[in-house]
C-alpha cells in the first residue's frame, strides 16, 4: 500500500526533518509476541523487508535475530512451531528481528512503499518438506497510515513510533471474502539505525589492593579471565534469497556483515 504526500497540513519544519531521516539508514525493530493458527498444524513465519516498486531494495538490507550478528539479509524464517489446541497463543524461542534498511529504501515520494511481509508456511507429510504457504500480512513501514502517526520531531535517539498491535494473517486467497487463518501479536519500533551494543562483560571488578609503602616493579595488574565467558549459541541464519526456503529448526545459511 502506498501512501503518497507530503502531507499539505505539516510546517515546513517538519517536513524538513522527515526528509532527513529518509536521508538516514534506519532500523525496524519487529518482535513477535505470540502467534497462533486456526487450524492444527506445524507451520513458520517467513518475515521478508521489501520494497516493490524499488528494484533490488533487498540487496542493501541487513538482519539481526534476537541477539545474534548482523548479516546480510532481507528475509528470515522463524522456528518450526505446531498448533495443537487451534486457537491457542504460541512462543517462538527466536521472535526479534531488526531489519536495517539502507539510505533511499524509505522515502514518501509515491515511488517507494517499504514493508514488511508476513507469511504464514504450513509444513506437510510427516518429514515436513512440503511447505505451502497458507496466509499472509503486510505491515508498512514508511510511509506510515494515519494511526499511529510518527513523531516527525524524533531525535537522533528517539523513536519515529514504537507501539503494539495486531495483525491477522489472511488466508492465500484470490477470494476477498475468505477468513484469516490466524494471527500474531507484535510489538514494532522505527527509529535512526543504531549500532549493535557489545554484551556487557560478566567478570566481576577487581578488588582494589592496598599501595605497599614501596612499589613493586614485578607486580602485575589482575586482569578477566576471558576463557571463563562461555560463547553463546550460535545466531540462527536468516536468508537472503527468494523463494520458498524450507523451514528448519537448524540453523540456515548466511552471509555475515563485516561492515559495522
Amino acid at each position: 500500500m502506498a501512501f503518497s504526500g507530503p502531507e499539505p497540513w505539516l510546517p515546513a519544519s517538519l517536513i524538513s526533518q522527515r526528509l532527513k531521516a529518509e536521508e538516514k539508514t534506519l532500523d525496524l525493530e519487529f518482535e513477535i509476541l505470540s502467534v497462533g493458527f486456526n487450524e492444527k498444524g506445524r507451520y513458520a513465519l517467513r518475515l521478508s523487508a521489501e520494497n516493490p516498486l524499488l528494484a533490488g531494495s533487498g540487496d542493501g538490507v541487513q538482519l539481526q535475530v534476537n541477539d545474534g550478528d548482523p548479516l546480510q539479509a532481507c528475509c528470515a524464517v522463524t522456528d518450526v512451531i505446531e498448533q495443537q489446541d487451534p486457537g491457542q497463543s504460541l512462543i517462538l524461542p527466536r521472535n526479534k528481528f531488526i531489519f536495517t534498511l539502507p539510505k533511499g529504501f524509505c522515502k514518501n515520494d509515491g515511488h517507494h512503499d517499504a514493508r514488511l511481509r508476513v507469511e504464514a508456511l504450513r509444513l506437510e507429510g510427516a518429514s515436513g518438506q512440503a511447505v505451502q504457504r497458507v496466509g499472509q500480512a503486510i505491515f508498512p513501514i514508511y510511509p506510515r497510515p494515519d494511526q499511529p502517526r510518527m513523531n516527525l520531531e524524533a531525535r537522533e535517539h528517539e523513536d519515529l513510533y514504537r507501539y503494539c498491535g495486531n495483525l491477522p494473517l489472511l488466508r492465500a486467497s484470490e477470494d476477498p471474502t475468505v477468513r484469516h487463518c490466524g494471527g500474531l501479536a507484535y510489538s514494532v519500533a522505527f527509529h535512526v539505525h543504531r549500532a549493535p551494543q557489545p554484551p556487557a562483560s560478566n567478570c566481576p571488578p577487581a578488588h582494589r589492593q592496598p599501595e605497599p609503602m614501596a612499589p613493586n616493579p614485578d607486580s602485575s595488574s589482575s586482569h578477566c579471565d576471558q576463557e571463563r565467558l562461555s560463547p553463546e549459541p550460535g545466531p540462527w541464519q536468516p536468508q537472503a534469497q527468494k523463494g520458498f526456503p524450507l523451514p528448519q529448526t537448524g540453523s540456515m545459511s548466511g552471509r555475515p556483515n563485516s561492515q559495522h
